[in-house]
Formats: C-alpha cells, sequence, structure tokens
C-alpha cells in the first residue's frame, strides 16, 4: 500500500504560491525556512531574513496598541516558551520606509523529527488596521460627546454619576445619564436605558441624550421634555425604543433642602436614600418611549429632599448584571444605613465591581446618577 498523496506532493508548491507569509523558526527562534510571500509581505530579502530571531533588535515590533513588543512576545517565541498554539495575534512589524506593516498571525508547533519547530502564518491586514484604527478615533470623539458630564458647578446640590458599558469594543452603550445646570435655582436631570448593545442602541442613546439635554434646557414641564424626545424616536428611522426618567431639582427659597419632580417613563423606580440612612421608592410609571405612536404623559412625582437626602436613579444592569439575579428589595437592602451621598456612592461601587467580577456574558450596561441636598446650612 503506497501512502504517498498529492497533498503531500503538492504541500510545498502550495505553500510557496499562497498569499499568506510562512516562516518556520528552530527550537532557538532562529527563521530556518518562508516562502515568498513572507519576502514581500516583511519587505526583506532571502539574506537578511535567514537566521534571524524574533530576538534580534532589529525587529522593530508594536502590539495591536502600537506598544512596543518584545521578542520574546512575538507570537512565535510565546508559542515555544508556553508549548502551546498562538493563533489570532496581531502585530505591527516596522519597514524600510518607517511605517508599519500589520499583520494577523497564527503560529503553531510541529515535531520535525526530534526537534520542534513553529511555522508562522501571518496575512498583511494593514488595510483593515488602518480602517479600524480611523473608526476608533472617531468613535472617540463620539464618546466624549456621549458620556455622562462628571462637573456640576453648583454649590446648593451634589450630585455624582456612575457609568459601565459592555458594548465591546466600545466604552459607550445604550444607557444615558446627566445632570445639568438649567437656572441658578434649578438643575435638570435624566437616565434611560435603550433596548439593545448594538450600534444602533448607542446611536438612539445619542439621540435621546442630546434631546433630553437640549429640551430640558427649554421646557418648563418634565413631561413635555420625554414627549419631545419621544416624537424624536418615532420620527428617526432605524431607532430603539427606550425607558426614560427625566426630571428638574430645585432650590428652596427660605429653607434648606431641594425640591425634587420627575416623570418615569418605564424605567425602574429611582431610590430615595434619607440622611438618617432610612430608603423608600416613590413611584409612579408612564410606557416606554418609541414603541408605540402616541405619547402616554406619565405622572409626576415629587419628592422633598431634606439636607442630607437624596435621590439615586440607576438602569436595570445594576441588579440584572449578576448571578443570581438582584431584586428591588436586595438593592434597597444594600442602600439601608448610608447616611451620605459618598456612602451610598460607595455602595453602588461595590456593586459594579462585584458585577464586572462575574464576567458573565449576560451583562448588561450600568448608568447611575444620585443628586442629593447637601448637609451644611444655606449660607
Amino acid at each position: 500500500m503506497t501512502t504517498d498523496r498529492p497533498l503531500e506532493r503538492l504541500a510545498l508548491p502550495l505553500v510557496e504560491r499562497q498569499r499568506e507569509g510562512v516562516v518556520v523558526q528552530a527550537a532557538d527562534g532562529s527563521i530556518i525556512d518562508f516562502n515568498a510571500a513572507a519576502l514581500r509581505r516583511l519587505k526583506m530579502t532571502a539574506d537578511e531574513l535567514t537566521g534571524v530571531t524574533s530576538l534580534d533588535p532589529r525587529w522593530e515590533a508594536v502590539d495591536a496598541r502600537r506598544r512596543p513588543l518584545a521578542g520574546e512576545d512575538h507570537p512565535a517565541m510565546r508559542a515555544l516558551a508556553s508549548g502551546r498554539d498562538v493563533v489570532g495575534a496581531t502585530m505591527g512589524v516596522r519597514v524600510d520606509d518607517g511605517s508599519y506593516t500589520w499583520l494577523s498571525i497564527d503560529s503553531r508547533l510541529f515535531a520535525d523529527g526530534d526537534d520542534t519547530v513553529v511555522v508562522t502564518q501571518f496575512l498583511d491586514v494593514t488595510t483593515e488596521f488602518e480602517q479600524r484604527e480611523r473608526m476608533t478615533a472617531a468613535l472617540d470623539r463620539l464618546q466624549h460627546h456621549a458620556l455622562p458630564t462628571t462637573a456640576l458647578h453648583v454649590d446648593w446640590v451634589h450630585a455624582a454619576t456612575r457609568y459601565a458599558s459592555v458594548t465591546p469594543p466600545l466604552d459607550i452603550g445604550g444607557d444615558f445619564v446627566d445632570v445639568f445646570a438649567v437656572s441658578d435655582d434649578r438643575c435638570g436631570f435624566f437616565i434611560g436605558d435603550v433596548c439593545g448593545h448594538d450600534l444602533d442602541a448607542v446611536a438612539t442613546m445619542v439621540i435621546a441624550r442630546h434631546t433630553l439635554r437640549a429640551a430640558g434646557l427649554h421646557l418648563q414641564r418634565p413631561a413635555r421634555v420625554l414627549a419631545w424626545l419621544h416624537d424624536a424616536l418615532t420620527t428617526t428611522p432605524g431607532t430603539a425604543y427606550c425607558s426614560a426618567v427625566f426630571g428638574h431639582v430645585s432650590r428652596r427659597e427660605a429653607a434648606d433642602g431641594l425640591d425634587v419632580q420627575f416623570v418615569n417613563a418605564g424605567h425602574p423606580a429611582p431610590v430615595v436614600v434619607r440622611a438618617d440612612g432610612s430608603v423608600d421608592r416613590p413611584v409612579g410609571h408612564g410606557r416606554l418611549l418609541g414603541m408605540i405612536p402616541e405619547f402616554v404623559t406619565p405622572p409626576i412625582v415629587e419628592v422633598p429632599l431634606s439636607p442630607g437626602d437624596h435621590l439615586v436613579l440607576f438602569t436595570d444592569g445594576l441588579i440584572e448584571s449578576r448571578r443570581p439575579r438582584m431584586s428591588d428589595d436586595d438593592l434597597v437592602e444594600r442602600l439601608v444605613g448610608s447616611t451620605s451621598l459618598d456612602h451610598t456612592m460607595g455602595a453602588i461601587d461595590e456593586l459594579m465591581h462585584e458585577s464586572a467580577a462575574q464576567s458573565l456574558s449576560a451583562q448588561d450596561d450600568i448608568a447611575v446618577l444620585a443628586v442629593g441636598a447637601p448637609r451644611h446650612p444655606r449660607v
């Protein structure tokens, strides 16, 4: 019986003609063979490539974040050191004109008699990589305008926000939150959650965030602000529906403390944490925004905040990004006893850390907003 196989006879011509570069390195990392595509991709001659190791200082390589990549961290050397194949690595190699050739690399171990060699296949992905970098830069600019602001330069109200997204590779997702000054004695605030976790959800979030902020600066009634967002979503093709809370926090004219008014369109009910550590949940729900053509006006909810009290609003990822899932009562229990805004946000940070540590594929975006009345008396 013959063991001759056509694939064995054709293997060498196939390797020579394929568009992927192929190099073979001995156990010490030195290059002992390569195909023509490897020379083209690396823009080197056969004499320049033969015998070179990944540890040679002439290699100028960087990782996908353009950080210098030491020779021992090249995929082939990692495979030799670990005894395991390294597949799907991305590396940039500086060429003669000073630019980088970006390579997608698979390094696999093979037995060659009594010796071990590593065979590395690499494909030039420079065009795709640079396009992705340009897209990332554009998304960074989008992120700058889409993430919540944290600076509220108002001394009569305290505010804090938290935000975490699970929408790779972005730092922004479908949740939105913000607080902003409307006048000398009034601030607007909102929080919401777009259905979905894709780029359409991100686009809808941007529409929601900017619509609410723009409308909130000019409209007196919180329900009218949500109506504007509802109209924007129902008249803009390709948008998703969302939940949202919008409200105003106002300074009292002759007494310490704050007065809060808000409306809730299908969002989890906020939590009020009092200065003595007690907790209650004001209710009043409307329908989701952008789901049906008609806007149904939600009821207005009024919450007086005495000095040291604060209102906590959150998206459902805070309780759902966990196993087992937290109940609303569980969340209230975690916040009971918080006698300051800092204590409350510390408890929120612990919850977010616990959710992140579980690394669940079912994780949701998380946004949190707290607004409160300072403890110090009016001056």
